[in-house]
């Protein structure tokens, strides 16, 4: 939303969805206005790490920051066009309010594709991909990942979907990876020409982020048949990523986790 120059207006402000009217003052100001957006979208993941179940909280989300503040300035967006009057969000901030209010399912996934079929703009269609990735929902993330066998989504758009899917790791992975074994020939028809570069380097960019065993043993046994897509070494490189990853998740993460711990409570 548009406000006043939080420097004069306001001191001691603090992280917010307003936008100040005047340029930045100097670089340290530029660098904190580029940062706010993804500090917002950080605040927000943070706040749902910490609850075992967040669709059993999101009635009371809805009513805390960051969530309430990006519910704000999306109704007011939405009224604004409604009206036919000129729109309230900024595009500053457009990408954290959008992954903010698909963290909290305050749209239904008709509203979501609707808005991305509308947008002319290829920058707000990304973040609205974005946004649809971080529903909490598996209903949602499914639905979301069959956008990519629809024809009306672009091609282009298909990779930005699967990635930013399958690269939040946890249930949305396996959802992801779910998705792939099953609609490989669906994915493929969608393609032209041979989709070997586009569709296969997708799918061995998600397999750099492969934990699991028995997810890595079931995408070695589906590639078996796959070798035109992803290459005669696709099995080889899933092996090596996932013993890297082990290895990374059996020290490094966990140092750097008791660091972070050690870290808390003098940050309150």
């Amino acid at each position: 939303m548009p406000g006043t120059d939080g420097a004069s207006a306001n001191p001691i402000r603090g992280l917010d969805f307003v936008v100040p009217t005047s340029p930045p003052q100097d670089s340290v100001a530029l660098q904190l206005r580029l940062l706010r957006p993804q500090a917002l979208i950080g605040a927000a993941w943070a706040k749902l790490a910490a609850l075992p179940d967040v669709s059993a909280e999101i009635s009371r989300l809805r009513k805390e920051e960051p969530f309430e503040g990006a519910g704000t300035v999306m109704s007011a967006q939405r009224y604004a066009i409604m009206e036919g009057k000129p729109e309230v969000l900024q595009a500053e901030i457009r990408g954290s309010v959008y992954a903010i209010q698909a963290m909290i399912m305050d749209m239904y996934f008709s509203e979501w594709f609707t808005m991305y079929q509308k947008s002319r703009d290829a920058v707000e269609r990304s973040q609205i991909l974005y946004a649809m990735a971080q529903a909490p929902s598996r209903k949602f993330i499914k639905d979301t990942l069959n956008m990519t066998l629809d024809p009306k989504v672009r091609l282009q758009d298909v990779k930005t979907i699967l990635l930013q899917v399958g690269s939040r790791g946890g249930f949305a992975s396996d959802i992801t990876w779910d998705f792939l074994l099953s609609n490989t020939q669906a994915l493929l028809s969608r393609y032209d020409s041979v989709p070997t570069y586009s569709l296969g380097n997708t799918i061995s960019e998600l397999a750099t982020g492969i934990v699991s065993e028995k997810l890595a043993g079931q995408i070695k046994a589906w590639a078996t048949n796959q070798t035109e897509l992803l290459g005669a070494n696709f099995t080889t490189t899933v092996d090596e990523n996932l013993k890297s990853n082990r290895k990374w998740l059996g020290l490094p993460a966990t140092q750097m986790c008791e660091w972070l711990n050690s870290k808390v409570p003098a940050l309150h």
